[in-house]
């Protein structure tokens, strides 16, 4: 949302943070960046903090503790209500948010309540989170979907299918699961995608560390990605196009080190050109 927000467009968060100072503080945080914060909760559970490790490449993995705000996110039928009223037309979502049935339920009800809405599933597979229905239930309602190499053949194998490449993958699970835009993300490869206009695969752009002495890291570099191919198809470019982008704005973000780094639209247009 933080993403979005920096490229113009109107976001809000639905979740949920205890009533301690960290939860203070990513409330104000959220606000700040410019995205509305009226449906995060307040509750008893201490707010989610997830801890981010590098390995020597700047490559993340994550520690993520159970029984936190982020297990408790829920709505009361006024603010459901109100969340419909305020009419998004995109909804974003993910399976380790489905770990809980509290905010399970919460996310199936939204979008129930969003019957025209496209939905964006971003996979972020973070074993032992993330369940087989999980992974069935965000397949099955998605319109749009955004995973990895390493989760494309975790798909495979969870359906039953045998691999056969990228390809075979992208036009199986888009039919098996009637999804629109398939887009996997392949590191130093780019990115395929493929829709009713065919496959294709859109490359990187090499992008210096803002730091010389740093590489980077990658933390971010997903949401970012997502947060630009949406803002490119929402805008009316073809996927090949809304993949282009996506790719430049998460290689910037994995240029610089932390999850959401300043950087301008300015610093965006460059990445390719140096």
């Amino acid at each position: 949302m933080a993403h979005l927000a920096r490229l113009g467009e109107e976001a809000a968060l639905v979740s949920a943070v205890g009533k301690d100072a960290l939860g203070n503080d990513a409330v104000a945080e959220v606000a700040a960046i410019g995205v509305a914060d009226r449906w995060i909760g307040r509750g008893a559970a201490r707010t989610c903090e997830v801890e981010v490790l590098l390995d020597a490449r700047g490559e993340p993995s994550y520690r993520i503790p159970e029984r936190t705000s982020w297990d408790a996110i829920k709505l009361g039928e006024a603010a459901l209500s109100d969340v419909a009223d305020w009419g998004a037309d995109s909804l974003f979502y993910g399976t380790i948010e489905q770990r809980d049935p509290t905010s399970r339920a919460t996310l199936q009800r939204l979008i129930a309540g969003h019957p025209q809405a496209r939905l964006f599933v971003d996979l972020n597979l973070r074993p032992p989170h993330s369940t087989p229905d999980a992974i069935d239930y965000s397949l099955r309602h998605c319109t749009d979907l955004k995973l990895n190499e390493e989760e494309a053949g975790h798909v495979a194998s969870l359906v039953g299918w045998r691999w056969s490449g990228l390809e075979s993958f992208c036009a199986a699970v888009a039919e098996h699961y009637a999804i629109d835009r398939v887009v996997v993300t392949a590191g130093a490869a780019g990115c395929y995608f493929f829709d009713g206009a065919g496959y294709g695969r859109a490359a990187v752009y090499p992008v210096g560390a803002a730091n010389p002495s740093s590489t980077g890291d990658s933390v971010g570099a997903g949401d970012a990605f997502m947060a630009g191919l949406a803002h490119r198809l929402w805008a009316g470019h073809p996927l090949h196009e809304a993949c282009d982008f996506a790719n430049r704005l998460g290689g910037l973000v994995a240029s610089r080190s932390g999850a959401l780094p300043p950087y301008s639209l300015s610093d965006l247009a460059d990445v390719g050109r140096r």
